[in-house]
């Protein structure tokens, strides 16, 4: 495969394949698409899929791949999709991740994935889905979340998240999407959570959050899932939950 020297586009998706994903696919430096998804493949990303130079969609979900997730994916400067979800990977999230200035969906939910969520994660201005959820992640949720004003959806639940809820969350402008239940978060629900929007899911539950549901949960005006069970929130409810309208 490694010889296809004006390939573009490679389908080999929901098949039976077997084996491993060779390292002559770092030769493929015009290939913008390749999908492997859904497949019985083996062994490691290989560090050569780093020279790909014009790679845009990478499809690899669903498949028996472990080992880590090389630092050289961050040389794809023109990717815009990561699907790495339903393997074996393990090891952290590259900060080389970050270089990755087009993406727009980060997929690798439902791996091994340990450490911590990189600071760099900020610097992906056109990041609009995030799928982290069901991995091993432990520290807090960085604050730089604030930046990705382009941001639908981010899911973080159901990893080993501690600290607090960061109030800079309230600065992601498009999030229709915020999915954080089943972590060990601490703290309070900051007010600036109520300038959320476009929020219409709201996933809090099954943590160790304190303090009171804040008044400004009112202003969720697209809100229609508010799902904070399971938590040691104390207070009164807001009369402001009356401006709910569409909950």
């Amino acid at each position: 495969i490694g010889m296809l020297y004006h390939i573009g586009e490679i389908y080999l998706n929901s098949n039976l394949i077997t084996g491993t994903i060779p390292t002559e696919v770092g030769k493929l430096d015009t290939t913008t698409e390749i999908f492997l998804d859904n497949n019985m493949l083996t062994g490691t990303i290989p560090s050569e899929i780093g020279s790909m130079a014009q790679l845009v969609f990478l499809f690899l979900e669903n498949n028996n791949i472990t080992g880590t997730i090389p630092s050289e994916i961050g040389n794809l400067a023109e990717l815009t999709d990561l699907h790495l979800e339903k393997n074996n990977i393990t090891g952290t999230i590259p900060a080389e991740i970050g270089n990755l200035a087009e993406l727009g969906v980060l997929s690798i939910h439902k791996n091994a994935i340990v450490g911590t969520i990189p600071t760099s994660i900020g610097m992906l201005y056109h990041i609009g889905e995030i799928y982290l959820n069901s991995n091993l992640i432990t520290g807090t949720i960085p604050t730089e979340v604030g930046k990705l004003d382009t941001t639908t959806e981010i899911f973080l639940d159901n990893n080993m998240l501690t600290g607090t809820i960061p109030s800079e969350i309230g600065s992601m402008a498009q999030l229709v999407f915020l999915f954080l239940e089943n972590n060990n978060i601490t703290g309070t629900i900051p007010s600036e959570i109520g300038n959320l929007a476009e929020l219409t899911d709201l996933h809090l539950e099954k943590n160790n959050i304190t303090g009171t549901i804040p008044a400004e949960i009112g202003n969720l005006a697209e809100l229609g899932v508010l799902s904070i069970h399971k938590n040691a929130i104390v207070g009164t409810i807001p009369t402001s939950i009356g401006m709910l309208y569409h909950i």
